[in-house]
């Protein structure tokens, strides 16, 4: 790790070594300064040049700078570029490969900025809870207008350099990396000649109407349900650039980022992307030297999750066989494959040529024999423990012997179902979340004799098809379905005890959630929840539930799907109307069970609701279930909707306090008593010794 720096003839340059990635931390934010003020001050020195070594301009910082606090330490980013944008001989950025971060905003800060073919530049800042901190908005306002400048900050997306050929945004393009080296040299030698250049001063920018266009972007995010502090900030900046000096929009930018780096929301955001990084380091017992090469899927059950399982495999160029016994609900299921590619293409998301390409990866049968050679075989038929035993039973016989089994149960004991097979080693759960197509999420769960190299092949195998895995233990309802059946408990407790479906709902959403318990119930289908119950009457009967939901559902009152569940709904719409003979419902179960109803506060609402997560999760990772807090917190962020600005139900349990979750929960105990209630072992040592659930994993 360290600065090249070197000199031809009055050329100076600046080259960024520090690896694959050229990643800037303090050491090099250091050198790059000392170096820049050397080359300044050396009059023999007439232009300097800032490039990266090897093929990498640089890929930013180093994420633990953030989390850490040193990327505020000076010199700073806007320290180094402040000083190159006011120096008076020119600076150029020779883009040798990717320059994204605070590697691009040393890039615009330079006088002029050549690039070599196939490099990309990207601010990924807007990911991580956190915008520039340089003056980069204004700079790149300038260079490529409005509209493009909030698409790139806003997406954080890579985007090819040469896509920004009709803008100023680079001085000029070079095709080979061979001879960049003297590419540079000669145009460093062609500005000299010329020499013609100044700081970057205030915005000259045309544009019609820019206070509309903001106003409007801002707009559509409000009305998305993503207009974040993060955003709110990013937007002052934007704004600002109009009616401000650059250095008064410089000043302000870096002052947004500094409360950014210390705010809750960016903490958030750095823990998710840490999280994702973990997800594929897991616990096995010996070292697996390779994986099983799947090739080739059946998917047994063509219905709605069925049919999504396929989209996945389909779209990642898998071939897969689809399984349904009954001809007509075959032909119905790839009537509703091909459907929703039409939609694709109807929505410009896919070509006709996309289409015929993939619709020939998929084939059907009504046959179990055409699909005894496959790689891997994935049940998705009904949620019954003795269907999918039976099922199993009679793949066992059929199948290649080296074959991976995976259900797609939500609830039901994987060990159980793999135990009526004889390959054990080689079955697994691969829950998918519906809509499957387009839920990231998938729980992979580990068997008692899961064999690790079918864990790990299957955990490559998520990643292909695009999906976000986490690895569970064995229990029922895995890690979320576990943790989310507490979660409704709870909601349900306080319909009787004085709320209504709407009101909890308008809190949970104002908490940060998409879509408050009783909307996601009326949407899942509140049947489910029925059946899980009826069978907790049998396997758990010291479990107390409220009656209320049972009641709704012995009407016939199953959600969005029979236009009546918590809710009222017109046909085909699914707009949420407020249901009064539901609120006549709950009014009356209170009064016969004899329970005073009461006005319960907000913040009750969102403790009891939330709180009864943790609660589960700490227990889920006490028993091994989960690895880490952090497979807990991706899963809720991903499969459930919990808010990005509080990282998940574990991380926001840290932020905090065990201490003061415990006072709460002791409390609740009061009004419910509860076994959920009754903290783990894990959570009271933790709580004890001032710890973390994170940082205990």
């Amino acid at each position: 790790m360290e600065i090249i720096y070197s000199t031809t003839n009055n050329i100076a340059s600046i080259k960024i070594d520090n690896g694959s990635y050229n990643e800037i931390n303090y050491a090099l934010r250091f050198a790059i300064y000392e170096n820049i003020i050397k080359a300044i001050n050396d009059t023999n020195i007439k232009i300097v040049i800032i490039t990266g070594n090897g093929e990498c301009f640089s890929e930013g910082i180093e994420l633990n700078e953030i989390s850490s606090g040193k990327v505020l330490d000076e010199p700073s980013i806007s320290s180094i570029t402040e000083i190159i944008n006011n120096a008076h001989k020119p600076f150029i950025a020779a883009i040798n490969g990717n320059a994204y971060g605070i590697g691009l905003e040393i890039a615009l800060s330079c006088h002029f900025r050549i690039v070599l073919k196939n490099s990309q530049i990207s601010f990924p800042e807007i990911k991580l809870g956190l915008i520039t901190s340089s003056g980069a908005v204004p700079r790149l306002i300038k260079w490529i207008g409005l509209e493009r400048s909030l698409n790139f900050f806003l997406n954080g997306n890579v985007i090819d350099c040469e896509k920004f050929s009709d803008t100023k945004l680079f001085s000029e393009y070079f095709q080979n990396r061979e001879t960049f080296g003297n590419d540079t040299l000669n145009f460093s030698k062609k500005i000299l000649e010329n020499l013609n250049f100044s700081p970057f001063q205030n915005l000259e920018i045309k544009h019609e109407n820019p206070e509309g266009f903001i106003k409007f972007s801002k707009r559509y995010l409000e009305n998305k349900k993503i207009l974040n502090p993060v955003l709110t900030k990013f937007f002052n900046i934007v704004e600002t650039s109009f009616k401000l000096d650059f250095e008064e929009v410089a000043n302000l930018e870096r002052n947004s980022f500094i409360e950014l780096v210390n705010s809750n929301e960016t903490k958030a955001f750095l823990h998710i992307y840490f999280a994702k990084k973990k997800l594929n380091k897991i616990e096995v017992k010996n070292k697996v030297n390779r994986v099983k090469d799947i090739d080739s899927v059946a998917v047994i059950g063509g219905g709605l999750m069925g049919t999504g399982i396929i989209i996945n495999f389909i779209n990642a160029g898998i071939p897969v066989i689809l399984l349904e016994i009954n001809k007509e609900k075959l032909e119905a299921s790839i009537l509703k494959i091909k459907e929703y590619y039409e939609t694709q293409i109807l929505r410009g998301k896919i070509t006709n040529e996309f289409l015929n390409k993939k619709i020939k990866l998929l084939s059907s049968t009504t046959e179990i024999k055409e699909i005894k050679n496959v790689d891997l075989v994935i049940e998705a038929v009904f949620e019954d423990l003795e269907i999918k035993k039976n099922l199993f039973k009679l793949l066992d016989q059929k199948i290649k012997k080296d074959a991976i089994f995976a259900t797609n149960t939500s609830t039901l004991n994987i060990n159980d179902i793999a135990s009526c097979t004889s390959r054990e080693q080689n079955f697994l759960g691969m829950h998918f979340f519906s809509p499957a197509q387009i839920m990231k999420l998938i729980e992979i769960v580990k068997g008692e004799k899961t064999s690790d190299e079918v864990l790990i092949t299957i955990l490559k195998l998520a990643y292909k098809i695009n999906k976000i895995p986490v690895i569970s233990g064995v229990c029922d309802g895995f890690i979320g379905n576990r943790m989310i059946e507490q979660y409704l408990r709870q909601a349900y407790f306080l319909l009787e005890e004085g709320c209504f479906p709407h009101e909890v709902d308008n809190v949970i959403e104002s908490f940060g959630f998409a879509m408050g318990p009783f909307k996601m119930c009326d949407l899942a289908g509140n049947d489910i929840g029925w059946n899980i119950r009826k069978r907790r009457l049998i396997e758990k009967p010291s479990m107390i539930y409220s009656n209320i939901p049972n009641i709704i559902c012995e009407k016939g009152r199953f959600g969005q799907k029979t236009s009546a569940g918590w809710y009222d709904y017109e046909l085909n719409n699914r707009k949420p109307i407020i249901s009064q003979e539901i609120n006549d419902i709950i009014i009356n179960y209170s009064k016969s069970n004899k329970i005073i109803r009461r006005k319960i506060c907000r913040n009750e609402i969102i403790e009891r609701l939330i709180f009864a997560l943790i609660c589960e999760g700490s227990k889920i990772l006490e028993e091994g279930i989960a690895q880490r807090a952090s497979d807990i917190d991706i899963i809720y962020l991903t499969g459930y909707g919990f808010p990005i600005k509080h990282g998940g139900p574990m991380f926001y349990a840290d932020k905090v306090g065990l201490k003061n979750i415990l006072s709460k929960i002791e409390k609740f105990n009061k009004i419910h008593i509860d076994e959920l209630w009754k903290p783990s072992k894990l959570m009271l040592s933790l709580a004890k010794n001032h710890g973390t659930f994170n940082k205990k994993t």
